[in-house]
């Protein structure tokens, strides 16, 4: 045998160990636990291992989409930052290791020690890996956003954290642009009142906490309206009075009725000329109450002082027939929806509704004729009388508008006949899905009316489904009618002209509380009459402005509906000459205090922080209803008047919205005016003043000039 060479250490008699084993013979016996060595075994964790450790177990509860246990929700955590670095495509390799590590120190500033130790370690630790190891899944660990910046000059081993600061800002640059930080203003300041203003107020940026929910101030939506002098169209001095007009559903144009019975068409685009008109008929001999269009333009109904309504084909100009059953003077007229422009709806001042079908006639259905106009035609080519047709059912609403409370329970008084003789000054049919529901209002007091007209054509006089309460100031006072009604454009709101200068806002889904199946989607049965009408949810809230006034019941209003970028407003007439806008968006409206602020000083009070409703303040009004009364519910005065296109004498009654978002009012001063949106324009007449006549012929909105100073 040959002499052992000599060793000087522990660990090399081990090394000599492992030289005998190899020098050893086949047929040597294997070396047996007693000889003192540690025998090398498989690793204790596996790649199969690994992830059966890593993978957390669902528990019961989290199988049934419970929740997760404590043990899972720790893994959770202290791995998901190392999940959500990961980028696909991005793997670093094995030999690039070590460079990651001295980037990362880089990164934080420290000095790169021991890299040659680090090298020799990591050299190593790679070379002993058993091939088990190789294989595992920490090789496709991928590290999110490697940065090489030692690929142009790599460190020295004797890099210092000098060196390491002079490399700082050519690091920085590569993690350029930094986000730029959140400007927090300071404490109570001028700067900070101007931009809280301009946001709505403290009430608006507290989102909800004591006021608004929205940071949005709501005049933009009125500021901007404008009329010039060649948006005037002027009618005969003397003669013919504008009383109503409508709008078409399809373009641009407008329809004005006047006092003579006559019809004219203007356009309201901006590249026409507004002050001429494309057509002119003449269809009644007495006024003009009211307009509609049907849903395609081609048929316009008319109501007239004549106790008749009649029917023009937009074609031909020609009335096609004369829808005679009144007894009086007919005041307003509706198609109803979705009824495919066939049945018509008209009110009067005899206290009654009437439904008529266009299809039931003597010489066929409205189609028919819209299609043959030559079978109106006599042999000479004249133009035939056209056809007198009658209601195919009435309602007699009158009685129910007269009674005292506007709960729907009859008075004794309503036995006599004259009682029946309510004028019924304004009607509307519910929308989607709810055509057969008509709400009605009258000139007696300010209750709305819903009814079914399923049930017209009963014996009897029908019953209202329900009938809403009057407001609590006209208890103390006395009852002031309705001139006009008008839903917001999606339907939820209905929006009421009062005699006493208020528009009051309606829920139409509580117009019934309690179970009313009449109203829902599919229309329900038609059950029996009920013997009283159901009281309905009172008004929501109202509006009032210092510039509306309510002298006759010929005073409008309408609703332009939420469009693209147009927002939802409402114009209503009145009688001082300058109609007023109103935004309809909610989230305008302050809420209602029920105490004032404790402590708040003079310097910090505001006009958000002020009360708006009337038992806190008294508005600014010239009916004597509001002399100290207590209306019961919030009054909103977020309004704009239009001043200057009328005459301030002379009365504007009705007015409309055009297919594309203008205004048009018509007033006793024998004119009809377009308002458009400028904001330019109209920032330039409230600050421009009456030098060198720049004012003249104009009109504009009148927000004041402390809204054009601040910039938003």
């Amino acid at each position: 045998m040959a002499e052992l060479p000599f060793f000087s250490s522990q660990a090399s008699i081990y090394d000599a160990h492992a030289i005998i084993d190899q020098e050893n013979l086949a047929s040597s016996p294997p070396p047996t636990r007693s000889s003192g060595l540690k025998q090398r075994k498989p690793p204790t964790v596996t790649p199969k291992r690994f992830t059966k450790f890593f993978t957390p177990r669902l528990s019961s509860s989290t199988r049934g989409g419970g929740r997760q246990s404590k043990a899972g929700r720790q893994l959770r955590d202290i791995t998901k930052n190392g999940a959500n670095l990961r980028r696909r495509g991005e793997v670093l390799p094995q030999d690039d290791m070590l460079q990651h590590l001295q980037a990362d120190e880089l990164a934080v500033g420290r000095p790169m020690k021991r890299r040659k130790v680090l090298e020799q370690h990591a050299d190593s630790v790679l070379s002993s890996s058993p091939p088990q190891l190789q294989s595992s899944p920490l090789k496709r660990v991928q590290f999110a956003g490697q940065i090489d910046i030692l690929e142009d000059e790599p460190a020295s081993p004797s890099l210092t954290a000098s060196d390491a600061d002079d490399q700082l800002p050519d690091l920085l640059e590569h993690l350029q642009p930094f986000p730029a930080p959140i400007r927090r203003l300071r404490g109570s300041n001028p700067t900070r009142r101007v931009l809280e203003r301009s946001f709505g107020g403290y009430d608006a940026l507290t989102l909800g906490a004591r006021g608004t929910q929205h940071c949005s101030p709501w005049q933009p939506s009125t500021a901007d309206f404008v009329s010039t002098p060649q948006d005037v169209h002027s009618f005969r001095p003397g003669t013919a009075i504008p009383f109503c007009t409508t709008p078409c559903h399809s373009n641009s144009l407008i329809a004005i009725g006047d006092e003579e019975g006559s019809i004219r068409l203007l356009d309201t685009a901006p590249t026409s000329d507004f002050s001429t008109s494309h057509l002119n008929i003449r269809v009644h001999r007495n006024a003009v109450m009211d307009l509609a269009f049907s849903s395609d333009d081609y048929l316009l109904a008319t109501a007239s002082g004549d106790q008749t309504s009649r029917v023009v084909d937009m074609h031909t100009q020609q009335i096609l027939c004369v829808l005679s059953g009144h007894a009086s003077s007919v005041k307003q007229v509706r198609f109803q929806p979705n009824a495919g422009n066939n049945v018509l709806t008209t009110s009067s001042r005899d206290g009654t509704v009437q439904l008529w079908d266009l299809r039931c006639s003597e010489r066929g259905s409205m189609s028919t004729l819209r299609i043959g106009q030559r079978k109106g035609l006599n042999e000479d080519g004249r133009a035939e009388e056209p056809s007198i047709r009658y209601p195919r059912s009435s309602l007699k609403v009158g009685p129910a508008h007269r009674s005292t409370r506007g709960t729907g329970t009859k008075s004794p008084s309503t036995q006599n006949s004259e009682d029946s003789a309510v004028s019924i000054t304004a009607i509307e049919h519910l929308p989607h899905g709810r055509e057969h529901l008509l709400v009605t209002a009258s000139e007696l007091s300010a209750s709305v009316k819903l009814w079914d007209l399923r049930n017209a054509g009963r014996r009897g006089d029908p019953i209202p489904l329900a009938s809403t309460p009057l407001p609590e100031a006209h208890h103390r006072t006395r009852n002031f009618g309705i001139s006009s009604m008008a839903l917001s454009g999606d339907g939820a709101r209905l929006y009421t002209l009062c005699k006493d200068a208020t528009v009051y806002a309606y829920s139409t889904n509580h117009l019934v509380l309690g179970s009313a199946p009449e109203m829902s989607e599919g229309g329900g049965r038609r059950g029996r009459m009920g013997k009283e009408a159901k009281v309905g949810l009172g008004a929501l809230y109202g509006f009032r402005h210092a510039g509306l006034t309510t002298g006759s019941f010929y005073v409008k209003l309408a609703v332009r509906a939420a469009k693209d970028d147009r927002s939802e407003v409402l114009a209503v007439g009145s009688g001082s000459g300058t109609p007023v806008l109103f935004p309809t968006d909610e989230r305008h409206f302050p809420r209602r205090r029920q105490h004032a602020p404790e402590h708040l000083d003079e310097d910090d009070e505001d006009e958000d922080d002020l009360p708006t409703t009337a038992q806190s303040r008294k508005p600014h009004h010239t009916s004597p209803v509001h002399a100290g009364a207590d209306d019961g519910l919030p009054i909103h005065s977020l309004g704009t008047a239009l001043v200057r296109g009328h005459e301030n004498d002379r009365e504007v009654t009705s007015l409309s919205w055009s297919h594309d978002g203008d205004l048009v009012t018509v007033g006793d001063d024998f004119t009809a005016r377009c308002w458009r949106e400028d904001a330019e324009g109209a920032r330039g007449l409230r600050r421009g003043g009456e030098g060198g006549g720049r004012r003249w012929g104009h009109g504009w909105a009148d927000v004041g000039r402390a809204w054009d100073d601040v910039d938003c």
